[in-house]
């Protein structure tokens, strides 16, 4: 009787909603995650084998113990927080494209909750749950959360960091954990770096009056302000000592302040490209890794709800308002400083739950409008309703069911199952050979074969070559004893033994190899019939 009573109460009715998000949140998040999206990208697989490298001998994959950054294909200096995190899910459940996508996942099931969490600090319950629901549907943030980029662990500390610096002005120790998440917020992902201390100063600025009258009447709030600070500086010279102490060509390559002819405009131009219209609501990033087609990095009905939540919010919530729309203003400057492939929703994904959280006050407070209006109001927020949850579902069939063969080179399927072929078909070969002309190809054995660093001959009978540039001339020195995976384009005058084709049906991936007649092999005709 008592459940019963809790279950109907108002509060016991908020919470069953939530763990019914939740719920749906964490189905579309893990369901099939190890098959959707298809394949596994290059630095999704780097950031699950040094996983895998530390957990089994303590260094990373390149022999550097405990590193202080990741440098997975020696072009770059990343953060290591991701591959850290990721090692239990690697334990429990050995290397895999599961197990490396499990942590990105379970990020950003907590995210929703984290995002609950604030939008009830700053809206209450049923905003909030609102909010919840548009994040758990949200296509930029599904699909983050189904690929292992650590750039997905920033929007969940971030969030975090703001639900427990609203919840320190009436528990003062929450602070301290406020300053924890958001010092790993900068530990998470390079373009936190530079959003999330200019963040803080809008914070800082937008709620000065507040903190200073905390200050001043709550001495259990001044120290931990300051055991705060102490924590926040500790975080933040982690993150930031290793940009002086490694220089990465791979940011002087993206910055417009160091390649672009005019690099103001180009900023600009950049910065409003990811305000239009056909970026957040039509048709996203262009780059299938970082979304779907037909869909953009929100739903089409957000395109709704986002101006009518300006709206509300300007005539009741101003402060909230100028919160809300300078956090994800700031989350897209990291996009608009680089020259590559704008607009660009990973490196801008520090932005997302802002409008996410924004639309869900708009879509509230438009429903109780329309609800107090006479029958033709009522009838309006049922329609809404209705192509919500036809356009959610939409998005959902797309994804499941037409993303995964559409987005397959992407994630370097093609190279993934011409490497799988060539383990099952090697036989009496001592080598596979793996063109450069392939991106990163030195991962997939390394990968796929789970090469224990800490006893790589013993474990591994055959050698695996990475032939740079002059395909032809490894190919004559190895062609006896060799299996080669390379480009569609690349020996054009061998036998293929195993062809795979893009998405457009053009030669993409081939094995090559000197095998007798009599071993199982499948030609370009047998892979259009068995792929389509």
């Amino acid at each position: 009787m008592k459940l019963n009573e809790t279950l109907l109460s108002p509060r016991g009715k908020i919470y069953a909603a939530l763990i019914l998000i939740l719920a749906l949140s964490a189905f579309l998040r893990i369901y099939k995650l190890g098959q959707i999206p298809c394949g596994i990208y290059c630095d999704e697989a780097a950031n699950g084998y040094d996983s895998f490298c530390i957990l089994k001998s303590g260094a990373d994959m390149r022999g550097r113990i405990l590193p202080w950054v990741i440098n997975h294909h020696n072009i770059d200096f990343l953060e290591p927080l991701y591959v850290y995190l990721s090692i239990p899910f690697i334990a429990l459940f050995d290397l895999s494209v599961f197990s490396t996508r499990l942590l990105a996942a379970l990020t950003g099931i907590l995210t929703v909750l984290s995002v609950f969490l604030l939008s009830r600090e700053l809206f209450g319950a049923k905003t909030a749950l609102a909010a919840a629901l548009f994040i758990a549907l949200s296509p930029w943030h599904l699909h983050f959360s189904r690929v292992a980029f650590r750039a997905i662990l920033s929007p969940f500390f971030i969030t975090t960091g703001l639900f427990f610096f609203f919840r320190s002005f009436h528990k003062p120790a929450s602070i301290t954990v406020s300053a924890l998440a958001f010092g790993l917020a900068l530990n998470s992902y390079t373009a936190a770096k530079i959003s999330v201390p200019l963040m803080l100063l809008a914070l800082f600025i937008i709620y000065r009056k507040e903190l200073i009258s905390a200050m001043k009447n709550n001495r259990s709030f001044s120290r931990c302000a300051g055991f705060s600070l102490f924590i926040l500086f500790f975080l933040a010279s982690a993150a930031y000592t290793p940009l002086f102490l490694y220089k990465s060509p791979r940011h002087a390559e993206l910055s417009v302040f160091l390649t672009a002819g005019r690099p103001l405009f180009v900023f600009l131009k950049n910065f409003f490209k990811h305000l239009s219209p056909d970026f957040l609501f039509i048709s996203g990033d262009a780059n299938l890794r970082h979304g779907i087609s037909g869909f953009g990095q929100y739903l089409h009905i957000m395109a709704l709800f986002i101006p009518a939540g300006i709206l509300f919010a300007f005539r009741n919530e101003k402060k909230k308002l100028l919160l809300l729309v300078s956090f994800f203003l700031i989350g897209i400057l990291p996009a608009a400083f680089t020259n590559e492939g704008t607009p660009h929703a990973l490196r801008s994904i520090i932005s997302m739950p802002f409008l996410g959280i924004l639309s869900s006050y708009g879509a509230f407070k438009l429903y109780e409008t329309l609800r107090k209006k006479k029958s033709g109001g009522k009838i309006i927020a049922v329609l809404l309703i209705l192509f919500f949850i036809l356009n959610s579902a939409l998005f959902i069939k797309t994804y499941f069911y037409s993303y995964p063969a559409e987005s397959r080179d992407w994630f370097q399927n093609p190279a993934i199952e011409a490497f799988n072929y060539a383990r099952t078909a090697r036989g009496h070969h001592k080598y596979i050979v793996l063109s450069d002309r392939l991106v990163h190809p030195y991962i997939l054995p390394l990968f796929f074969e789970k090469i224990n660093p800490a006893e790589p001959s013993r474990e591994n009978r055959i050698k695996y070559v990475i032939s740079a540039e002059n395909i032809d001339g490894t190919y004559n020195a190895l062609k006896k004893d060799s299996l080669f995976i390379v480009a569609g384009e690349e020996l054009a005058g061998s036998r293929a033994l195993y062809c795979l084709l893009n998405r457009n049906n053009e030669l993409s991936v081939k094995v090559i190899g000197d095998i007798s007649s009599k071993r199982m092999r499948a030609s370009r005709s047998d892979f259009i019939e068995k792929k389509h």
